[in-house]
């Protein structure tokens, strides 16, 4: 990438989740400058330069943007810093994939189930406080992330709490009141590129509810998603008219829903990279990373990375006949003591990535959240057989225990469940 090597580019966070963002910007030519904080982040280990600066202090960033001449930015997977990036980039005269009325929409649960109205796409039923609720329901921060703030409730005494608790993760004190369904839920990746949304990926989500009365998070995604003809008769052709009509030009956008029935109601909203990184997915099979094409764009204006034509295709979802499970091991509340297995891991067939997320000495405190992903994985091959045993071989390598030497892990996804229809069709 010759045409972009040497280009600085300012990077929004170095926490865990960054570390591979530098180390692609690296590998591109870029020289890349990390802004966090924390001292010690981690990815401001391995970056060109580094900036212990808060993400979110715009007037600090962009002293630090004018000083050091840069030619882009970047924010990664925090919503909360898209604000301050799309302002950080007015500022200083650089590519933005969004505007900040999409981001008011696309950051907003309310806004974005409103939005979505307006063209016809279901949306999970809300309600207020007064309306005589169908119990149980869910309670959830309007504008937070990572399964933060989330609690079942079975009655008003629970409510009142829960409200309280949403509240309290909520950047302005909004929250939803929602049914709460059970049963089959799936995202939809979408990449715009000039103009054009184009889906990327559909995957099944599956998630986990290991403390009573707080909300469920992600333990493992498969690709392709069981409901995705149902998702391309329903809902793509409206949700691309939606999206163009909002005008994004070149961005990443995910959305997860559930399958109430023969109908997928939306829930909520991502104008980011995912946390899941399935663009790896992507990259191993089509050749197509939307983060090195969000990279390319932050210091050209163009996610035409490589130095050629970027090709996607209406049907890039169904993953060229392949199938791909991206399961995560989660651990218990508490400090982490060791993790084992990770570089014996990594030789197994159909294992394309594993990212180690927590480290010994690190204490889980958020019960309920996303904060207990322990590990990601990330397989793809030609059969759903193969994914399993790559799979079992995995679960079966990795040990997490905590400071006392006692076990942290929770049991592991059964994936045979998911993968029965499956298995039929490729014997059939």
């Amino acid at each position: 990438m010759k045409e972009i090597a040497g280009k600085k580019i300012l990077i929004l966070g170095g926490s865990a989740d960054g570390v591979e963002t530098v180390r692609n910007a690296n590998d591109m030519g870029l020289k890349t400058i990390v802004v966090d904080p924390v001292p010690d982040s981690p990815a401001k280990k391995i970056a060109w330069k580094s900036y212990d600066t808060d993400a979110l202090d715009l007037e600090a960033l962009v002293g630090i943007g004018k000083a050091e001449k840069v030619d882009g930015v970047f924010v990664g997977l925090s919503e909360r810093l898209l604000e301050t990036y799309c302002r950080l980039c007015e500022r200083l005269s650089l590519p933005c994939y969004c505007t900040m009325e999409q981001i008011r929409v696309f950051c907003n649960k309310i806004a974005f189930k409103n939005k979505c109205r307006e063209y016809g796409i279901p949306v999970v039923n809300d309600y207020s406080p007064e309306d005589d609720l169908p119990y149980p329901v869910l309670v959830k921060p309007a504008d937070s992330s990572g399964s933060k703030g989330i609690s079942v409730c079975h009655d008003r005494e629970e409510l009142l709490k829960a409200i309280d608790r949403a509240k309290g993760y909520s950047h302005t004190q909004s929250y939803l009141i929602e049914d709460y369904l059970q049963g089959d839920q799936l995202t939809a990746n979408y990449t715009v590129i000039d103009g054009e949304p184009y889906l990327s990926l559909i995957n099944d989500r599956y998630v986990v509810e290991p403390y009573e009365g707080l909300g469920s998070f992600g333990i493992a995604v498969a690709f392709p998603s069981k409901n995705a003809e149902l998702y391309m008769r329903t809902i793509h052709a409206n949700m691309c008219r939606m999206l163009k009509d909002l005008g994004f030009q070149n961005a990443p956008i995910n959305l997860q829903a559930f399958v109430d029935g023969d109908v997928i109601r939306f829930y909520d909203p991502a104008l980011r990279i995912g946390g899941g990184r399935a663009y790896l997915i992507t990259e191993n099979i089509t050749g197509f990373s939307i983060q090195k094409a969000l990279l390319h764009f932050a210091v050209t204006g163009s996610m035409l990375y490589a130095g050629e034509k970027i090709h996607l295709h209406e049907d890039d979802w169904k993953i060229r006949g392949k199938y791909s499970l991206q399961p995560n091991l989660i651990v218990r509340t508490g400090t982490v003591g060791t993790v084992e297995g990770m570089d014996q891991i990594r030789s197994i067939p159909g294992l394309i990535a594993a990212f180690q997320m927590r480290v010994p000495g690190e204490k889980i405190t958020l019960a309920g959240t996303s904060q207990q992903t322990a590990v990601r994985l990330y397989f793809v091959a030609d059969t759903m057989e193969e994914l399993l045993e790559a799979y079992r071989k995995v679960t079966e390598t990795v040990r997490i225990k905590d400071d006392n030497g006692e076990d942290m892990m929770l049991p592991p996804f059964d994936f045979r469940l998911y993968s029965k229809e499956y298995i039929r069709e490729e014997k059939a």
